[in-house]
């Protein structure tokens, strides 16, 4: 009986144990998006590359306009997965100068409130 009691007490120490996980945008989320994303660009531009010859001799199938249809999907989606990564990264360092220069600025103000004259003492 004392076992099955202690085993829901420690799954709820494990739970308390892991920290909570932010909504963040991590290194390795990042890394795979740019991973992704140039490779999508990388064959957007392999496949991409007979189109102006094809399109001046006037050869296409459905293949050909399907395949020209990926390869705009492809770029198009490549492009916003480093675009994303970009802007994610930028308001990453301003938020994380921000909270620099915050703490900067709280610490001089406490040092300026000790130094301050107090009548009553």
């Amino acid at each position: 009986m004392d076992e099955l009691e202690k085993k829901p007490d420690a799954t709820q120490e494990a739970a308390e144990k892991k920290p909570e996980r932010k909504n963040d945008f991590d290194n390795r989320r990042k890394l795979m998006y740019v991973l992704c994303g140039g490779y999508l660009i990388y064959l957007a531009i392999k496949m991409g590359r007979d189109y102006p010859g094809l399109a001046a001799s006037g050869v296409w199938s459905s293949e050909r306009i399907a395949a020209l249809c990926g390869t705009i999907a492809f770029s198009i989606i490549g492009a916003a997965l480093l675009v994303i990564v970009a802007v994610r990264s930028v308001r990453e360092w301003k938020q994380a100068a921000r909270d620099e220069q915050e703490e900067h600025t709280n610490a001089k103000m406490y040092h300026r409130q000790e130094d301050r004259y107090d009548p009553a003492l």
